[in-house]
């Protein structure tokens, strides 16, 4: 008796080799679209799901943590590849300059890398998260610009800068769909005291390290924006400044009698006062904390007000 004859990959239906690639890593997929014109297709149709995209120019390129040596130029046409499909999707988008790259070197591999998105029509970057880490701080004006917008504003909501957004850019920065968009916002850097904080108030998770002279009235202004949007358990921010703040001058502004009622359970003195400011949600208390230089606030539980904090705002764990 003949045995059945084995289906071969030339001849099974386009929907099941669709199937296939949607299993395979992006190695296998480039591997895969080097046989043929019509697996170069095949692949090109299928839309990739990774964790993370991570740039390490000059010399490294990153898939959800497989790390490949390659150069500018490739790293950047990857890139293009990994999105190409418009259903493409990476939950991070990360890059990471190393830190003995010069300036000028590092702005011609964004002029790059924005030159050859713009040769794409409708192209876009399909990522909930951006990091930009810069040690030579020269990005995050025209440049940091121009690569926002390529983001999907409906899909990103978290952006992390290592250095400040330049400020001859830093309004045109806050008007993009994709600031406004955001839920979450670190900013390092050095901002200096007019900076238009009316363009960090909507977002729900902040961290701004530093701005140069905090205001009481724009101390106040953050703190009484998050408390009025009614933020949901988790919410936070933090904002660290240069110089000094007048503490008894918050205090003058709140809204509700000033009562210092620390939650660490041992003796500190780097918070200065501790307000506990009630919420809609009985179950949930928001935690004030002012320092000589910050203003830290963020959402507890009630039966979990330290812990909740430092987890919240510093990632800390405790019992």
């Amino acid at each position: 008796m003949m045995e059945k004859a084995q289906p071969i990959w030339q001849e099974l239906p386009t929907h099941c080799k669709a199937d296939v690639v949607s299993y395979l890593d992006f190695e296998s997929r480039c591997l895969l679209r080097s046989c043929s014109k019509s697996d170069y297709d095949l692949v090109k149709s299928c839309p990739v799901y990774l964790g993370k995209v991570e740039l390490f120019p000059p010399t490294r390129f990153a898939l959800s943590e497989q790390s490949y040596q390659i150069d500018e130029f490739k790293q950047v046409m990857v890139f293009l590849q990994v999105f190409q499909h418009p259903k493409s999707y990476a939950r991070e988008v990360s890059i990471n300059f190393d830190r003995f790259y010069e300036s000028g070197d590092i702005q011609q591999f964004f002029i790059l890398l924005l030159d050859s998105m713009k040769t794409k029509t409708d192209f876009k970057i399909k990522s909930a998260s951006l990091y930009i880490n810069d040690h030579a701080k020269t990005v995050n004006g025209r440049e940091f610009l121009e690569l926002l917008q390529f983001f999907d504003s409906s899909k990103l909501k978290k952006i992390n800068l290592s250095s400040q957004i330049a400020p001859e850019y830093f309004e045109m920065v806050s008007k993009t769909e994709q600031w406004k968009n955001a839920t979450e916002l670190k900013a390092f850097g050095y901002y200096n005291y007019n900076i238009p904080i009316e363009s960090l108030l909507h977002f729900d998770r902040l961290n701004v390290q530093h701005i140069n002279r905090l205001s009481t009235e724009k101390a106040w202004k953050f703190i009484e924006n998050f408390l009025r949007r009614n933020p949901a358990l988790g919410s936070c921010f933090q904002v660290q400044t240069m110089f000094a703040l007048d503490i008894d001058g918050i205090l003058e502004n709140f809204s509700v009698s000033p009562n210092n009622e620390p939650t660490e359970h041992e003796y500190s003195t780097y918070y200065k006062h501790t307000q506990l400011f009630e919420l809609p949600n009985p179950n949930h208390i928001c935690v004030v904390k002012i320092s000589e230089h910050g203003i830290y606030a963020a959402v507890s539980r009630i039966t979990h007000l330290e812990p909740d904090f430092r987890w919240y705002l510093f990632g800390v764990r405790i019992e």
